[in-house]
């Protein structure tokens, strides 16, 4: 006699589907002064300013996980002046080759519209989702716009963003000037007055942008199910048993939500012998 266990499984799911499409990836945004002042140079090297910050960037960069989407826009370098803003790398799956080998490429000059480059960028980040602006430059908005102004907007149209200055040689003036930008968002603002500074605060600034989008990301803030009052143990089966998981295709995301399941056993199949 062959024992016939039969399991029907009940699976009664309600999934917020239009709360799960406006979930995206962590994004990432460097925007880089290539204006005619990073030709200048900090005490304790010979290098630019350029130079320095563009080393710096390649060394920390590779500390962001794949899964973070990253881009490069630049402010300066050529010859439009305030109208002078490049998307240099699209935001796509994080290569630090692929955001730090356009810089290679530039030469400083011209203006400095970080505001024009902060708006850039805003609109390339808008949506929902945990968004940083890593912004490496060294003087303030020189084209007239309104870096507090600009601020309060992009935190308001992308609710998940932060920026964070990296300054590389600001005077004073202009890292108070520039002090609303980080304030504004909840970010963090850093200058580096010598050479030896540069890397040690783009490898502080890499760190912290790295550690917001993970914890915002939506694999690290997996929902918690609650959990009811502990019911007393049913009757075991030996024998045949299930095991069942339930997920999403080409996606590690957790479901996030309570499931109900219905098991049952349905009658052994007869033991006699059917005679010709």
């Amino acid at each position: 006699m062959r024992t016939v266990l039969t399991l029907v499984v009940l699976i009664l799911l309600q999934i917020p589907m239009a709360a799960l499409a406006q979930q995206q990836e962590p994004r990432l945004m460097i925007v880089f002064d290539a204006s005619g002042s990073m030709w200048g140079k900090l005490p304790g090297s010979s290098l630019t300013k350029f130079q320095l910050a563009s080393a710096a960037l390649r060394r920390w960069l590779p500390k962001v996980p794949g899964q973070v989407r990253s881009g490069l826009i630049g402010f300066g370098g050529g010859a439009s002046g305030c109208g002078q803003v490049d998307y240099l790398a699209p935001l796509d799956k994080h290569d630090t080759e692929r955001v730090v080998l356009p810089l290679g490429k530039w030469n400083p000059r011209g203006k400095g519209p970080i505001v024009g480059a902060l708006a850039r960028s805003g609109r390339t980040l808008a949506g929902k989702g945990p968004a940083v602006i890593i912004v490496v430059h060294d003087g303030a908005d020189n084209c007239g716009g309104d870096p507090c102004a600009m601020a309060r907007q992009l935190k308001k149209t992308i609710p998940g963003l932060k920026i964070h200055l990296a300054g590389v040689g600001l005077k004073s003036e202009a890292a108070g000037a520039m002090a609303c930008v980080a304030r504004e968002t909840g970010g963090k603002q850093f200058n580096a007055t010598a050479a030896e500074n540069v890397e040690p605060i783009i490898k502080q600034i890499v760190t912290l942008a790295r550690a917001q989008l993970l914890s915002a990301s939506p694999r690290a803030t997996r929902p918690r199910l609650k959990q009811g009052p502990r019911r007393a143990p049913r009757r075991q089966f030996a024998g045949e048993g299930l095991l069942a998981t339930l997920g999403f295709a080409k996606s590690d995301l957790p479901l996030g939500i309570a499931m109900n399941w219905r098991l049952r056993a349905l009658p052994k199949a007869s033991s006699k012998a059917t005679g010709a």
